[in-house]
Formats: structure tokens, sequence, C-alpha cells
């Protein structure tokens, strides 16, 4: 009895300590009972052990920390996730130490349990020890002792003996019967408490043999536990790293485009600079001219204050060929401003394109996402103005052509209306020969004077065309330096997002895995846990 009292308390106790349900269902023994029937032992779950070292899969966070919460934000520190760390701890500390207070308590209910199980075990003692002595007071008492009839006290002489012999068989049988029946009760007796016994020793056996599996099992879980959570914290510590890394990688690469930025402000500041340096070298060009034009002007002022002196001819003539200069010059003057306009648009021109790739860089920085669209954009941008900048520069080409054509027709008409007048001095030469010589050698070097002045005006005219072309070709070629610089730039920028996009999804692709495979694990864990528990005797 003791051997079985011991099993039954230590399967008690163990079953007690499986989980807080089993321990709070309250199971009083019955105190009526004959014979007290000890529950059934229960394996021991060492599942409480377990938890109290490591947690278990199922007790894990569903899912890992993000990778973006180990090192994000530019460089700052990964402390959010020390945070994180810190109270998932705290919180199965917390767990634990509820588990540790439910399994106390369960133990004392347990240990209550165990003492009426003791005292029923007792009372059972008591009860079997007295069944089990011989019942004297219910045999029936000597006939000696009874008060006999007249009849009995004395009997016939002819029956008397007989008659005890009888009367003392029969109560010797029924006293055999009855110690016969006592012997079968107390063997009876005696089989079911060693029956009892074998049971709960089989039962006993049983509970240890599944407890000590149960406890292989769970060490088992418990070791590939270790090494997941272990294998867990190296992903995780080579995921920081490999983040850190990317991280140094991705500010060195912002530092070097900002120092190409700066690069290229600066030399869009020399281009500015060039460019304000031949506005104002053009701009004294163009004081200079206009200078040399005032200066002409005031020589044929002198001059013609010089013809009005003269005859009243050569005075309309002069006049007629002032008017023809001044429309000339008017026209000059008209081209000059057309083109300094022109100058004007196209300085302007390129100081706003200046802005918008200014502009198009700090979009470029604001918002790269969008750089590919924008960058077709500004190309198609770029080949419409190009175009426009070609068609423009065609239709001056064209109007230049159309005004020396012009100039040309002009001069062809002044050289024949020269011819007429000449042939008109040749007819008033008849009548005024000396003064008709003198005029015609004035008006020779005039006329030479003029074609001097119509070759220097051609020759600064065609300098300043070429000027102007290769300004023009020099804002084509920086145009071009700089669209390939943009183009460069893109290109370094989309082969850097695609290898970002690439590494965020390896490392997607590698956090989902681990996952999976946490899952899996959890999934298994529980799993072999409900098996364990279904295999447990109820």
């Amino acid at each position: 009895m003791k051997t079985v009292l011991l099993i039954a308390t230590l399967s008690v106790a163990a079953l007690a300590a499986t989980s807080c349900d089993t321990a709070n269902r309250d199971t009083p023994a019955p105190q009526a009972q004959a014979t007290a029937t000890p529950p059934e032992p229960q394996p021991p779950d060492s599942t409480a052990t377990v938890t109290e070292s490591k947690p278990l899969v199922s007790d894990l966070p569903a899912t890992p920390p993000p990778a973006s919460e180990l090192a994000e934000q530019d460089g700052q520190p990964s402390w959010e996730a020390q945070v994180l760390a810190t109270e998932q701890q705290a919180q199965q500390q917390a767990r634990a130490q509820q588990e540790h207070e439910a399994r106390q308590q369960a133990v004392q209910q347990a240990q209550a349990r165990l003492q009426a199980i003791r005292e029923q075990a007792a009372l059972a003692r008591e009860r079997t020890a007295a069944t089990a002595q011989p019942q004297a007071l219910a045999l029936p008492l000597p006939a000696a002792t009874y008060p006999q009839h007249a009849c009995q006290t004395q009997p016939s002489p002819k029956h008397s003996t007989r008659h005890h012999r009888r009367k003392l068989s029969r109560a010797q049988r029924q006293a055999a019967a009855l110690r016969e029946e006592q012997r079968l009760a107390k063997e009876r007796r005696i089989r079911d408490l060693s029956d009892q016994e074998y049971h709960f020793k089989q039962q006993a056996e049983a509970a240890q043999a599944q407890a000590k599996a149960l406890a292989e099992e769970q060490e088992k879980l418990r070791k590939q536990q270790q090494e997941e959570i272990k294998r867990f914290e190296e992903l995780a510590k080579k995921d920081r790293e490999a983040q850190e890394q990317h991280y140094r990688e991705e500010q060195a690469q912002r530092e070097r485009q900002v120092q190409a930025l700066k690069d290229q402000q600066e030399q869009l500041r020399k281009l500015e600079e060039e460019n304000k340096r031949l506005e104002e070298k053009a701009k004294k060009d163009r004081e200079a001219q206009e200078q040399h034009f005032r200066e002409e002007q005031a020589q044929r002022e002198r001059e013609r204050e010089a013809r009005d002196k003269s005859s009243k001819d050569q005075q309309e003539q002069l006049h007629k060929l002032e008017e023809d200069n001044k429309r000339r010059e008017e026209k000059a003057k008209k081209d000059r401003e057309a083109q300094e306009q022109h100058d004007r648009e196209e300085q302007a021109q390129r100081e706003r394109e200046t802005q918008a790739r200014d502009k198009a860089l700090k979009e470029q920085q604001e918002q790269q996402h969008k750089l590919e669209e924008d960058s077709k954009r500004r190309e198609e941008q770029a080949k419409k103005d190009r175009e426009a900048q070609e068609q423009h520069f065609r239709e001056e080409q064209a109007q230049r052509e159309r005004e020396a054509q012009a100039r040309d027709k002009a001069l062809k008409e002044q050289q024949e209306q020269q011819h007429k007048l000449e042939e008109e001095s040749k007819r008033r030469e008849e009548q005024a020969k000396k003064d008709r010589e003198a005029q015609e050698q004035r008006f020779r070097e005039e006329q030479a004077q003029r074609e001097r002045e119509a070759q220097a005006r051609d020759k600064a005219l065609k300098e300043q065309q070429e000027q102007q072309r290769k300004l023009e070709e020099e804002s084509k070629r920086r145009e071009e330096q700089a669209k390939k610089d943009r183009e460069a730039q893109e290109q370094r920028f989309r082969e850097e997002q695609a290898q970002r996009e690439r590494e965020a999804q390896a490392r997607e692709k590698a956090l989902k895995e681990q996952q999976e495979q946490l899952n899996k694990l959890a999934e298994e864990a529980k799993r072999r846990e409900e098996q364990a528990r279904s295999q447990m005797p109820h």
C-alpha cells in the first residue's frame, strides 16, 4: 500500500504540474466509498521545466522584426530593436512567473488531494482490518449457554445421545461454513487488493515510461528551439551587418552625388561667368560699333554740310544720296536692334535653360522615383528645343541671306542709280566740264568711301556672325556635355535603384523563408505537443 500511495502521489503531482487548467479544476475525492480508488496516474510533463529555461517556438513573435527596424532613418542606432527585444524578454519573464505561480498553486492543490487520498487509504485499511476480524459475536452460542426447555434438559433416555450428536454436528457445520465463507471473503479481498496494487504498479510504470519519453522529446525540442533561436540570432546579426554596410555605402554614394552636384554647380557657375563675360564683350562690341556708327554719322553730317555749299543740283543729288544712306542706316540700325534683340532672347533662353537644368537637378534630388519619366520628358523637351533652335537658326540664316540679297540688290540699284547719275553727269559735263570733273572726282571718292564703309560693315557683320556661330556652337557643346552628364548620372541612379531593389527583394525573400521555417517549426512543435497531450491517460 505504501508503494501504491507513493506512485499515486508522484502521478498526481506530475499531473497537477502540467498546466494551469488541470490545476484549477476542483476534483474532490469521494468520502463515502468503501475502498478509495486513486485517480489514474498521469505522465509527468516536462513542458514546465522547458518553458522556464527557454521559450517555445510558439512563444516567439509570429513575424520577425522587419529589417527597417534594425537600421533605418539614415544611420540612426537600432535602439528600437533593443527596446522591442527587452519588452519581449520582460513579457516572457512575466509569463514564466505566472506559470511558476500557477504550478505552485497546482502543487498545493495536489498535496491537498494527496492528503485526502491518504486519509481515504487509511480509512480503507481500517475497514479492511475490521472486516477481516473473525466475527465471533455473530456465531450462534453453544447449546449450554441458551436457556434450555424442560423437554430439552431432560431428554428421553432412548434418544438423548443421538439428539445431542445431531445438534452438535449442525452447529459445527454452521461454524465451518461461516469460517469458509470468511476465508473466501478474505481471499477475495486480498486478491482484489493485489490486482489493484498490480494495476497501480503497471500504470505507474507506464506513466514513468511515457514521462521519460515526453522528457526526451521535450529535451530534443528544446535543443532544436535553441538551435533555431541561435540561427535566427545569427541571421538577424548578419542582416544588421548587411544593412549597416548598405547604409554606409548609401551614405558614401550620397556624398559622391553631393560632390558631383557641387562640381556640376561649379561648372554651371563658370558657364554663367563665361556667358556673362561674353555678354559684356558683346556689349562692348556693340557700343564700339554704335560709336563707330555715330562717328560715321557725324562724318556724313559734316560731308553733307560741305555738299550743301555746292551747287543746287549736287545738293539735290547729295540729298537723295543722304536719304538713301539714311534709309540704309535705319535698316542697318533695325538690323542691329533685331540682332541685339535676338542676342538678348538667346541669352534669356540660355538663362532659362540653365534655370531649367538647375530646377531639374533639384527635382532629381527631391523626386528620384520619377527620374525616368522626367528624363524622358526632358529629353523630348530638349529635342524639341534643339529642333526649335535649329529651325530658328535656319530661319535666321535664311533671314540673313535674304538681308544679304536685299543689300546686294540695293547695292545693284545704287550702282544703277550711280550709273544713271554718271550719265547725267556726263550730260551735264558738256555744259560744265570743270564742275563735272570736280564733282565726279568727289563722287568717286565718296563712292570709294562708301564701298570701303560697306565692306567694313560687311566684314564687321561677318565677324559678328562668326562670333555668334562660335557662341552657339559653344553653347550647343556645353548643352551636349550637360546632357551626357545627366544621362550618365541617370544611368548610375537607375543601376543603383535596380541594385537596391534586388537587395531588398533578396532580404524579403530570406525573411519570408525564415518566417516560413519558423512557422513550420512552431506548427511541428504544437503538433507534437498536442500529440503528446492526446497520448496522456486521462
